[in-house]
């Protein structure tokens, strides 16, 4: 399932970065070039020249770069769709590659020289270029996809609050009006399923929800109440999901936690949340 797309991800920081990449690479680019042919290969001076150089970067580089981006950008969308890292690696390799052999078949070209002579130079000047490709989307892409995965659980142990407020009151209809005494008791009614999470044991993962029992008569159900019934602390954000016992699920921010706990009708809950 997509979660949202890639550009409601994205971080402003990025910009000026990705800006510096590229004016690094338009200003020092072609100086890069001209040393590596220089220094590599036996072409005349005069075919090499600082004008030379420029149209190599422009047309050269340029045209990897549209390889690179092409490539590239295929595969981050396959990756975004199918929540694959793998996937993104695999296509900025297969951009890096393309960005050295259409840079260095058009440098070739222009310079109407064979390829192998040019196969160093090209590797060194195109490749700078390729990381230089490489680093900008990454620091796009790892950004945008941990904060995906950050939504994607918080969306997963929100959705559990709202099931575990029908299983609660299900529970309770089912058996008098007593509470579970514990969230054990509605997994093994078969009410609700385990929480999210990749915690090692099942007691650990039913362990990180704060649960107090709560009488049908008193959960106040069509009545506006900050009386917490079930919590959880969301460690990559540092919020509360709470669960009032009116049914609510709220995201709360730790001080607004902490104003709401000072409420006489939480005095049981600060009790176990102590003990924890």
């Amino acid at each position: 399932m997509i979660l949202a797309a890639i550009k409601d991800y994205l971080f402003w920081w990025q910009l000026p970065f990705i800006g510096i990449i590229a004016l690094a690479w338009l200003s020092a680019g072609h100086l890069l070039i001209r040393w590596c042919l220089r220094r590599y290969t036996q072409i005349p001076r005069t075919k090499i020249s600082a004008n030379t150089c420029l149209k190599l970067n422009v047309l050269g580089v340029g045209a990897g770069f549209l390889a690179f981006a092409t490539i590239t950008g295929i595969f981050m969308a396959i990756s975004w769709r199918f929540n694959s890292v793998i996937i993104a690696a695999i296509g900025i390799l297969i951009g890096f590659i393309m960005v050295l052999a259409i840079s260095g078949t058009i440098i070739s070209i222009l310079l109407n020289a064979n390829f192998k002579p040019l196969l160093k130079p090209v590797t060194i000047s195109s490749g700078t270029f390729g990381v230089l490709a490489a680093v900008a989307v990454l620091v796009v892409y790892l950004p945008a996809y941990n904060a995906r995965q950050i939504r994607t659980k918080k969306g997963e142990r929100i959705r559990y609050l709202a099931d575990l407020s029908i299983a609660l009151s299900t529970y309770s209809s089912n058996h008098n009006g007593l509470p579970a005494s514990s969230l054990k008791d509605l997994v093994s009614a078969k009410l609700i399923g385990l929480p999210p999470g990749n915690s090692r044991t099942d007691a650990d993962r039913l362990s990180a929800y704060i649960y107090i029992p709560i009488y049908s008569s008193d959960q106040q159900a069509k009545t506006p109440s900050e009386r917490i019934w079930v919590s959880h602390f969301f460690k990559p954000t540092r919020e509360w999901l709470v669960l009032f016992t009116d049914g609510r699920h709220e995201v709360i921010k730790q001080d607004d936690f902490k104003r709401i706990l000072t409420k006489p009708e939480n005095k049981l809950f600060i009790n176990k949340l102590n003990k924890q």
